[in-house]
């Protein structure tokens, strides 16, 4: 892209930050080993409680999103240890990919793309599987837009010795995730989706059940990820390694910004935004791709025989419009439009108006 030209970022991640955002992290760099960065540091830390809505210390490391789907395994699995990963798109098989490749026992609990799972055969695969010791899921799986029913899988685990990991990279902070009222044991998340920051930080928390595993685990199995040495850090309000300063200083800003407007109502305008957009973007062939969609973002299915990375090609050229396509069984099929970040309702109008432009003119050329 030229750098020069002014695109709009409607996709799932990154999005497009505030002004005020870019105003804190534009300000001169920190040493990560001073008092002025040590205050903002434990104020984040605080404040992340309250996103997590945990009792539980939270953890802001370098890294994506995946940093922390690697952290949450290797702090609180031992190598040969069975999980069960629920595979219902991109970032699920991901999931699957991880926990072979680090040395567990996955059981693959695989589910078409797009459709409602059935919690009661992940029931029927724990009871089928009692040494499975963690359940591996994403909250809201951004290749599908997908909106996974975490409560419910929660329940199945809360009382018992397993694991709920969940993937919230899409989902914290723009919709409900209550870790300790819904006995969600590892959660993490990356800066660059509803945190509206860079990609840069991942940012995690565990329960009090997962603690006691990662404090059998973390010695053994991991160096830059563990928890354990974190923490030692953290309570002298300092990181274990060099920080991501200026992310953090944007986190910090971020999250003064969710507390004075309230997570309810933060959660509520994501809604607002979702069920805006598909207002406008339903109609005329465009179908939404998941039985139950995520506030985060749309996954839209266009009419039979139109490419989506055409139409994806030319909302970015001629609209200066940026969304994502589908990802690997989805390429070509749909488009995904993020509702996180700074956008407007009149950013979601003008996108939905460009599709079907779109649509239009290439059924035209037909």
């Amino acid at each position: 892209m030229d750098d020069k030209i002014q695109y709009k970022l409607m996709t799932p991640g990154p999005v497009p930050l505030y002004d005020w955002v870019l105003k804190e992290i534009a300000q001169p760099v920190l040493h990560h080993r001073t008092s002025e960065f040590e205050s903002i540091l434990e104020r984040t830390l605080k404040r992340l409680q309250g996103l997590f809505h945990t009792s539980q210390p939270c953890f802001i490391m370098a890294a994506t999103g995946t940093g922390g789907m690697e952290a949450s395994l290797v702090n609180s699995l031992k190598k040969g240890d069975e999980v069960l990963s629920v595979d219902t798109g991109k970032f699920g098989e991901r999931w699957h990919k991880m926990a072979q490749v680090l040395g567990y026992k996955s059981h693959h609990l695989p589910f078409h793309w797009g459709t409602d799972i059935d919690v009661s055969l992940i029931e029927k695969t724990l009871k089928a599987n009692p040494n499975i010791k963690a359940v591996l899921v994403q909250a809201s799986e951004t290749s599908t837009g997908a909106l996974l029913p975490i409560e419910k899988i929660a329940k199945l685990t809360k009382n018992t010795d397993v694991l709920l990991i969940v993937d919230a990279i899409t989902g914290l902070g723009a919709f409900p995730l209550p870790m300790d009222e819904w006995g969600l044991d590892i959660v993490l998340t990356g800066s660059q989706k509803a945190l509206m920051l860079p990609t840069g930080l991942t940012i995690l928390s565990a329960s009090k059940k997962a603690w006691k595993r990662i404090e059998q685990v973390a010695p053994q199995q991991t160096f830059y990820w563990n928890l354990l040495e974190e923490y030692k850090a953290n309570t002298k309000t300092q990181t274990r390694f060099s920080s991501a300063v200026t992310l953090i200083r944007g986190l910090d800003v971020v999250l003064d910004y969710f507390e004075r407007t309230g997570y309810q109502n933060v959660f509520a305008e994501h809604a607002k935004r979702a069920e805006h957009f598909r207002k406008a973007v339903l109609k005329n062939g465009v179908t939404l791709f998941p039985q139950t969609a995520s506030p985060s973002l749309s996954c839209i299915q266009l009419p039979d025989g139109i490419d989506s990375s055409k139409v994806q090609k030319v909302l970015q050229d001629k609209h200066k419009i940026v969304v994502m396509g589908g990802q690997d069984q989805l390429k070509g099929k749909v488009l995904r439009v993020g509702h996180m970040g700074a956008m407007t309702l009149q950013d979601l109008t003008e996108t939905a108006g460009a599709i079907h432009k779109t649509l239009s003119e290439m059924s035209g050329d037909m």
